[in-house]
């Protein structure tokens, strides 16, 4: 790895980027260095891959009306890119924007819909430090609730399986954060996960969900066992085979590559009327929703902790959801921090919106990183719901120009340190749009 600097606001992180850069541990941060620069054209959405008669890609400075293979101009490319992101299609992209704004909350609701009733509160650990040296130790990223609630049930039923190894039993953690309230504790948020495996202490890593797992770079290199989890083909047999098979990486632990960790936060995540209660039981200059995950185009986290902090001591109420929520616990930054309020999982933002705006108050929200189609879909419900939304990363429609033009309108790119100086510079100016 070319430098520690600049990969992660965390000091916590630095010996594991250390230990992998010594042990020639290749992680995302390496690949995606090594791709620079990437595809300008994909970045502006110009890019199709739909069939074998590409791949086809427009040029953004081409004077004529160029067109893919089938067709469609830089507009509706770029239309069918977005749509692809954010599963909203549109069929008329004179009102592209106003579709994909219009749509993206109803499409929030129904991604998260049959899952418990409203956010309540909860407390997590939250830390490197839930790995447990003696234990077996297993990790689940973005793991469904039925798939949870059978595993832990499982591993339960099973757990004399660890005395079978000489293990005291099994350390069973998230992570990142779900959709749902759940017993265990967190290792570390979705974007530290392969420094999770770096600590050589995970003997199994579980990964569900439709994106990729960054925790693979790591866990290739490692004794760890790593599956992928599909919630609907697994059942009592297929989560048997995963703890076997923790049971045998347990077992080839290298000690010698064992850096464990003590650092712990306990965060206090609050239930969904404790936002309505703080509007009403105090004035605040203005409300901000913190949302996203984490991008390896960004500082990871420094984004979002300074826009937090720096709003915060404004008299700005700082509320967020989800892996946000999470990277603040992690900070310990959700325990009693003034102006700071945390909602475990992402389910929680339509819930948020049905509070937000509120009555005179002047609501934004700040998207600093995003990832995959929950983030998108958030940061356009937001921005749907009369929140002025903004974010630190570039969406892949600049290749259009009626369509960037139309969501800028609603959704502002402002780099990071300059994003909680616009929030607070409108709020001052009475304005409560973009």
């Amino acid at each position: 790895m070319r430098k520690v600097r600049g990969k992660s606001a965390d000091i916590h992180a630095n010996p594991y980027f250390l230990k992998a850069a010594g042990e020639g541990v290749p992680l995302s941060w390496n690949h995606y260095e090594k791709m620079l620069p990437q595809d300008a054209f994909s970045c502006l959405g110009l890019t199709c891959y739909d069939c074998l008669l590409g791949p086809c890609r427009i040029n953004p400075f081409g004077e004529q009306n160029e067109k893919t293979v089938c067709g469609l101009d830089r507009e509706e490319l770029v239309i069918r890119t977005f749509s692809r992101f954010t599963g909203i299609h549109t069929p008329d992209a004179d009102k592209a924007a106003d579709c994909f704004l219009e749509a993206a909350f109803p499409a929030l609701e129904s991604l998260y819909k049959g899952l418990p009733g409203e956010t309540a509160a909860c407390t997590k650990r939250i830390g490197l430090g839930i790995l447990k040296q003696e234990n077996i130790n297993i990790c689940l990223e973005r793991p469904s609730a039925s798939f949870l609630e059978l595993f832990l049930k499982t591993a339960k039923e099973n757990a004399a399986m660890a005395a079978g190894v000489q293990a005291p039993g099994f350390c069973i953690s998230l992570v990142g954060s779900t959709p749902f309230i759940c017993p265990p504790d967190v290792v570390c948020d979705t974007g530290s996960s392969e420094l999770a495996i770096m600590t050589g202490l995970v003997d199994a890593y579980i990964a569900g969900g439709d994106l990729p797992s960054r925790a693979w770079n790591a866990a290739a290199n490692y004794h760890t066992a790593f599956y992928t989890a599909d919630s609907g083909n697994c059942d009592t047999n297929k989560i048997m085979e995963f703890l076997n098979g923790a049971c045998k990486a347990y077992k080839t632990r290298d000690k010698s590559r064992i850096m464990p960790s003590d650092v712990l936060e306990e965060a206090k995540f609050s239930g969904i009327t404790a936002l309505r209660d703080s509007l009403q039981g105090k004035s605040y200059k203005g409300v901000c929703l913190f949302g996203g995950s984490s991008n390896l185009k960004l500082t990871q986290d420094e984004a979002l902790f300074h826009a937090v902090r720096t709003m915060a001591e404004k008299g700005i109420l700082c509320a967020a959801f989800g892996e946000a929520a999470l990277t603040l616990g992690k900070y310990g930054l959700l325990n009693g921090q003034d102006n700071v309020i945390g909602f475990w999982g992402a389910a929680a933002l339509p819930e948020l919106l049905k509070i937000l705006p509120y009555k005179d108050t002047p609501c934004y929200a700040y998207f600093p990183e995003l990832f995959g189609r929950e983030d998108i879909l958030g940061l356009l419900a937001c921005a749907g719901k009369d929140l002025p939304a903004y974010t630190s990363t570039r969406l892949p429609v600049e290749g259009a120009d009626r369509l960037s033009k139309a969501l800028g309108e609603r959704v502002c790119y402002g780099k990071p340190g300059e994003v909680p100086d616009s929030i607070l510079r409108a709020i001052q100016e009475g304005r409560h749009g973009n």
